[in-house]
């Protein structure tokens, strides 16, 4: 009988998962839709997922959780920026939106609005699931 082939640097890997928080939440999900392809070693999953996969084979079914450390990392309270809130777009500004706004550098940065006061608005530059641990119920499709 020939073994399967198991998930390992350099593998071609296709993946379904569904991601949740620790309240329940979904945060991300492809089970309804087509596999994440991947190839292992490259960098394009978060630490921890690709660690999980590492000795899987096709058809294989794992549910695991991902500290912040290993996903998006900690929640960086130096991150958060005060603006003048007539620096941003006046209509449709809330609390949970996202922006763009462009760094005294030149670089453009993404946030969210985290609070709007009279003459300013708070934004929040940490990855939306920064400081989270991630749960993952996923089900390797394929390996080459």
């Amino acid at each position: 009988m020939v073994e399967p082939a198991r998930v390992k640097t350099g593998s071609r890997v296709k993946v379904r998962y569904h991601g949740t928080l620790a309240d329940g939440e979904v945060f991300d999900s492809n089970v309804e839709g087509e596999p994440l392809e991947v190839r292992i070693g490259e960098g394009g999953l978060i630490e921890g997922f690709e660690r999980h996969l590492v000795g899987m084979a096709a058809g294989e079914e794992k549910t695991f959780t991902i500290p912040p450390g290993e996903a998006y990392g900690a929640h960086d309270a130096s991150l958060f920026m005060k603006v003048p809130k007539n620096s941003l777009p006046a209509d449709g500004l809330f609390v949970g939106i996202g922006v763009r706004i462009r760094l005294k550098d030149g670089r453009m940065a993404e946030g969210y609005v985290t609070e709007i006061e009279d003459d300013s608005v708070t934004l929040d530059f940490n990855h939306p699931l920064a400081g989270k641990a991630l749960t993952f119920a996923i089900t390797v499709v394929d390996v080459r």
